[in-house]
């Protein structure tokens, strides 16, 4: 009975998440306007605070897709990379600054990593006004209406919280001791009805560079575990639900036994 009661409570989460995403999600018309945006994005404040971070997540990862903001975008002023990047991608924080949080010095973003740019670990714990200060720098370019009071307060959350949870996951990661038939458990409960019982039924890359779960969870650990902890804009909810055991279960899973016929 106990465990049936935390996988009720756990599953209740998961839908609060879901449902907190389909709000703000379906009250956007598919081209909203910067006017029509701003009350709509406003509903972030009725999230429960648990939450935050988890929206926050999903801005680092493409905030032009949970703001539906369409444009027009030029190259990002500061961009170094890919010349052949498509220019939203430019925008998008992780990929410059990278999955793992650490710019140039780290593991990339979905375009490689890109040089001279500055790592975001050092803001853990830093002040709001640091934080945001840093977002709303001139050499970020951010237009007025791309993102609002809300989403960047929530980005900030991030940055001072959100992003230690996944560094502290992926050292733990580095040690033995993870529990893959658990991992396997829950990758059935909650994971397989969209991925697949081989983690191969989406692409989570591009048509250029396709990815797979499990090759994510083998070759981009950063990535496996910020998506599933914070979620992806409009397609998966945050789990934030789960304990620092299951992540690690459920990535050991997905690198060992998945897609392996």
């Amino acid at each position: 009975m106990r465990k049936l009661g935390r996988t009720l409570r756990r599953s209740c989460v998961g839908l609060i998440a879901a449902a907190a995403w389909l709000a703000i999600a379906t009250s956007l018309p598919p081209h909203a306007t910067a006017g029509e945006r701003q009350p709509a994005v406003s509903k972030l404040r009725q999230i429960p605070v648990a939450w935050e971070e988890s929206i926050g997540g999903q801005l680092y990862s493409d905030w032009p897709q949970v703001m539906l903001y369409r444009g027009p975008f030029a190259k990002h002023p500061l961009w170094a990379g890919d010349a052949a990047a498509i220019n939203t991608e430019t925008w998008r924080c992780v990929n410059c600054h990278g999955w793992d949080y650490r710019g140039s010095a780290g593991v990339g973003g979905d375009l490689g990593v890109v040089a001279n740019v500055p790592g975001l670990r050092h803001l853990v714990g830093a002040s709001r006004r640091t934080v945001a200060d840093g977002i709303n720098h001139k050499n970020h370019g951010f237009a007025a209406n791309q993102l609002s009071a809300d989403a960047l307060s929530y980005l900030v959350n991030f940055l001072i919280e959100g992003q230690r949870a996944v560094v502290d996951l992926a050292s733990k990661a580095r040690q033995s001791g993870a529990d893959a038939e658990a991992g396997g458990q829950r990758y059935a409960e909650v994971c397989r009805v969209c991925h697949g019982p081989s983690g191969t039924r989406l692409n989570l890359g591009s048509e250029r560079f396709p990815e797979t779960l499990p090759t994510l969870a083998r070759t981009k650990p950063w990535k496996f575990l910020h998506g599933v902890r914070f979620g992806h804009a409009g397609v998966m909810p945050a789990f934030v639900m789960l304990d620092d055991a299951e992540f690690l279960n459920l990535l050991t899973y997905a690198a060992r036994r998945l897609d392996k016929s």
